[in-house]
């Protein structure tokens, strides 16, 4: 089983044998791990959402709505 695959999601960063790494909640330089209890089960949501349907994925969602509602991270933002 390769363990670095080609996904679709714009969240998406990499995958190894029982995880997901996307894109982070809190800002540009953070990353959102997944971890599934068997390899078997990482395989079967990246192959429903990442490689397929990633705007049903849970955190793709979630990423989505905050980039409409914050336009930009904050982390993106100058402070005062």
């Amino acid at each position: 089983m390769a363990h670095f695959r080609i996904a679709s999601c714009p969240y998406y960063a990499h995958e190894a044998w029982k995880s997901i790494t996307c894109e982070g909640y809190f800002g540009k330089d953070t990353l959102t791990q997944i971890r599934f209890k068997t390899g078997d089960l990482k395989e079967r949501h990246a192959r429903v959402y990442c490689r397929n349907n990633w705007q049903k994925c849970p955190l793709a969602i979630a990423l989505e709505q905050k980039y409409k509602v914050d336009k930009k991270w904050p982390s993106d933002q100058e402070e005062k």
